[in-house]
């Protein structure tokens, strides 16, 4: 565990050499952001080429090699882009850019709209299924329901409304697999019975226990930085983001912040992590175990 610890140290002053960018620093990796304007595309490069030339003349004086062939570019829009991005040259190395990548687990696509990522854990799940299934009559029900909880519902997360669909088949697969539900049978009997309520209630409380932690413990700190707290020491609600994009006010950071705000004050103002997610199960009527 030294080792993640001390590359950080060691690298924790190269944000300084960015003049223009913003940058996540990680243990083994390093990101760059620079937000492009296709009006202004030219010069906006131009400032993204200046800082990975500054981040190639950090790298030789501090003696660490930058594996350039590795590197990648992704340009994220929610709008037909009508420029050509130019170039990109680091370390002497053309970058490639990329539709998707995997990022902290999450797999990303240059239009944000989640459904890879979304297939990626029903494929999960359904392989976890797969290796379950042919011991499922020899295991007891509580059985059937820890592994599906502690294994399977840890890969769900809501983040758009339009992954909903491949989400709830994949949680209705688990629920056949605990009940004993034939494939062609209906679930809409069962589905409560597994968490105590629907899945999508349980991602809100997922969603919602996130953002609690983050207000608490103010980590990770890019996240904190960007939650308007507005009159929170009355209400405890967090303010709302506006914006006239169905793909912002759809996303996962927006709606979390709208589930947050609609939980009871009683249940906002625990300042504990743990009395928290008692409070939260308990309004939304999900399960405790």
């Amino acid at each position: 565990m030294l080792g993640p610890v001390l590359f950080a140290s060691f690298i924790n002053d190269l944000p300084r050499e960015l003049r223009h960018s913003k940058c996540h620093l990680f243990a083994d990796d390093f990101q760059l952001y620079k937000s492009v304007h296709q009006d202004s595309i030219l010069m906006d490069m131009s400032f993204l080429r200046a800082d990975l030339s500054k981040i190639s003349a950090w790298a030789r004086v501090n003696r660490l090699k930058l594996n350039a062939s590795k590197t990648m570019a992704m340009g994220f829009s929610t709008n037909s882009w009508a420029a050509d991005i130019p170039e990109l040259v680091f370390e002497g190395v053309t970058v490639h850019y990329t539709e998707c990548a995997k990022n902290l687990g999450l797999t990303i696509d240059n239009r944000m709209n989640w459904e890879k990522h979304a297939n990626q854990v029903s494929a999960k799940v359904f392989a976890g299924l797969r290796n379950m299934w042919p011991s499922a009559r020899f295991l007891p029900l509580k059985t059937r329901e820890l592994l599906v909880k502690s294994l399977l519902l840890p890969h769900f997360i809501d983040l758009s409304v339009g992954t909903r669909n491949i989400l709830e088949k994949a949680f209705n697969a688990c629920v056949r697999f605990v009940y004993g539900i034939g494939r062609y049978d209906s679930v809409s009997g069962h589905v409560h019975r597994l968490l105590g309520n629907g899945v999508f209630v349980f991602l809100e409380y997922i969603v919602s226990s996130f953002l609690h932690k983050v207000i608490i413990s103010r980590e990770p700190e890019y996240v904190y930085e960007n939650l308007g707290f507005g009159s929170f020491h009355r209400t405890f609600n967090l303010i709302l983001p506006r914006n006239d994009r169905n793909i912002v006010n759809n996303s996962f950071y927006v709606r979390g912040i709208a589930r947050y705000n609609a939980l009871p004050t009683s249940v906002k103002n625990k300042f504990s992590i743990t009395g928290f997610k008692r409070a939260c199960k308990d309004h939304l009527g999900l399960s405790r175990h």
